[in-house]
């Protein structure tokens, strides 16, 4: 697969909160007119950098095909020579409903009308237990918190589906080469995935060292 018109659009914001200077970088990934992925990166003095990576999907293929690509990521990841970040509660987290009339405070049992949290073991295995959730069906975003990144489903349609659902992956790693291979074989936009690497290695996850 040859890409000669793949082009990278870099926005960078410095700003200053409390003294101290924060650098924002958005980016746009485009083949020719098509957009591939967005992404960010943030980097200061004072934190760990990290990067955000989103991208539409190819409607070809499920959710349920989408859900087992993530995990698919977070197995390759949490097994390899990665950082993960101490402390960091790992869980799956759900909205789904009229969440624009959500109530800002509930109880525990009121919020199961809009959101649930579940462990990040429903996610693994060959038929993972999320799948049979009762929301699974119509959640709006669905968010994996671990600690070696966030990976997320969101649509800002409604219920996600492929038409207009986004992946998302947040890491302070450099998931590069991993990260490459599943938008090659994700992205509503095909590119080769050792193109996708090099964007991503000279790009997204190149932190500035303070």
């Amino acid at each position: 697969m040859t890409t000669k018109n793949l082009t990278v659009e870099t926005q960078l914001d410095r700003f200053s909160n409390r003294g101290r200077l924060l650098n924002h970088t958005n980016m746009v990934v485009r083949l020719d007119e098509n957009t591939i992925f967005y992404a960010s990166k943030d980097e200061g003095p004072d934190f760990e950098p990290y990067s955000s990576v989103l991208w539409n999907v190819d409607t070809k293929n499920s959710k349920e095909d989408y859900l087992l690509r993530l995990a698919g990521l977070y197995e390759e990841v949490s097994k390899g020579n990665f950082h993960g970040r101490p402390n960091c509660r790992s869980f799956v987290h759900l909205t789904y409903g009229g969440l624009e009339e959500a109530p800002v405070f509930v109880s525990e049992e009121e919020s199961k009308n809009f959101q649930d949290n579940v462990p990040l073991e429903q996610l693994l295995g060959d038929v993972p237990e999320i799948l049979s959730h009762p929301h699974f069906k119509d959640f709006v975003t669905l968010s994996v918190s671990t600690p070696y990144m966030l990976l997320g489903m969101y649509d800002f349609t409604g219920s996600w589906k492929p038409e207009s659902g986004f992946l998302e992956v947040v890491s302070h790693n450099n998931l590069a080469a991993p990260l490459a291979r599943l938008i090659s074989e994700t992205a509503r936009t095909k590119v080769s995935p050792d193109e996708l690497e090099t964007v991503l290695a000279n790009n997204v996850y190149n932190f500035k060292t303070f």
